[in-house]
């Protein structure tokens, strides 16, 4: 078991011969000093660029952003910022928004 920080929260990654291979969010209860799983499961995100493209939606389900803007809050180049979102929308961790050009994450399941 690995235990990692992504985006303010606590994920706890799980694998071995004899479990499935999983990451689940946690937080800390300082009350009762215990962790407490707050969702069933997570996927995590391969690397840190996709990672600060995630952040820009802050888990909110509804923000809609076009390239030009996730380029100018990450700084990066409009190109290479556009070659990330088509990798991320390829491997599900974002889809298209209401209109053409616009992205956003995808409901949790």
């Amino acid at each position: 078991m690995i235990l990692k920080k992504y985006q303010n929260k606590f994920v706890l990654h799980v694998t071995g011969r004899d479990v499935e291979e999983a990451n689940y969010d946690i937080v800390f209860d300082a009350e009762i000093y215990s962790w407490n799983i707050t969702d069933e499961k997570v996927s995590i995100v391969s690397t840190v660029e996709r990672q600060s493209i995630l952040n820009l939606f802050e888990f909110n389900y509804e923000i809609e952003l076009q390239v030009k803007d996730i380029a100018e809050k990450t700084g990066k180049s409009r190109e290479a910022t556009s070659q990330i979102i088509r990798t991320m929308f390829m491997a599900g961790e974002i889809m298209k928004g209401s209109k053409t050009g616009l992205y956003k994450l995808p409901a949790p399941n």
